[in-house]
């Protein structure tokens, strides 16, 4: 069975949404592939492609893996890793070898969320322009600059 689903607008705050999104499925019966995209069209490109499988192969746990994946934000153009997984049951959410990557700039994600305060998410920062924030932080008058 296949599902399509579009939008013209996805609103995360006062000031970060996307336009034009389209979610297309593939369902299997203990499976789904799925491409997430979007292109708000802008003077900046803003626009990404998701990739992935969902496996349900366990009542109460979703194993998402993701496939190559692209996005891009203000013109700069980010990869997510293949082998990234992120499964998410009742009381968490695991995630492993979640990596954005942009020329030489690294976002690394790893770990557990959950309410068992040893649980633990990384987050790794490698050679990360700051001036990548700016359209979350322009509307509360914050530019940032520098490289992290």
């Amino acid at each position: 069975m296949n599902l399509d689903i579009t939008s013209n607008r996805f609103v995360f705050g006062d000031s970060v949404w996307i336009k034009n999104i389209a979610l297309k499925t593939m369902t299997f019966k203990d499976s789904m592939d799925f491409m997430l995209s979007w292109d708000n069209f802008d003077s900046l490109k803003n626009q990404g492609n998701i990739r992935g499988l969902c496996a349900f192969n366990d009542a109460r746990k979703i194993k998402l893996n993701l496939k190559n994946s692209e996005l891009y934000l203000a013109d700069s153009l980010w990869k997510i890793t293949p082998q990234s997984k992120i499964e998410i049951d009742s009381n968490a959410i695991s995630i492993s070898r979640l990596q954005f990557k942009s020329r030489d700039q690294e976002l690394n994600i790893n770990g557990i969320i959950s309410e068992n305060k040893s649980d633990m998410l990384t987050l790794s920062i490698k050679d990360f322009e700051l001036s990548n924030l700016n359209a979350l932080s322009k509307n509360a008058g914050i530019t940032l600059a520098g490289i992290s």
